[in-house]
């Protein structure tokens, strides 16, 4: 775990920050991350997403894709059901990776189904 992955410029928060109160966060930091990637912490039996996705078998990669592909192939609609926000993932990558208005272009500018949660 390399130490120093993000630069913090504290330059314009002398005034309500002390140098002690930044370490005691930093050290709080530190700990909890260690906690996360060696999984030791309240909740450590579920951290599984920590190591992807450089832990993904390339078959899952190539069984996700193909079914991605029959979806798009056999569907003009697809519901996404969660309950208690487990639909949330899913949701937050579609609407990282497509168009805004993606439910309201053609089916032939949308390339798949419409999607709804």
């Amino acid at each position: 775990m390399p130490d120093a992955k993000i630069a913090l410029d504290l330059t314009h928060c002398e005034s309500f920050i002390n140098e002690s109160a930044f370490q005691d966060a930093r050290s709080a930091a530190r700990t909890a991350n260690s906690k996360v990637h060696d999984k030791t912490g309240a909740g450590s039996d579920f951290l599984g997403w920590v190591n992807l996705p450089n832990e993904i078998p390339g078959s899952l990669l190539e069984e996700i894709s193909n079914s991605a592909q029959k979806i798009k192939e056999q569907s003009e609609i697809l519901v996404v059901i969660g309950i208690g926000g487990s639909y949330l993932g899913a949701k937050a990558v579609i609407d990282a990776l497509s168009h805004s208005f993606r439910n309201n272009l053609s089916s032939e500018q949308r390339d798949g189904p419409e999607i709804y949660f």
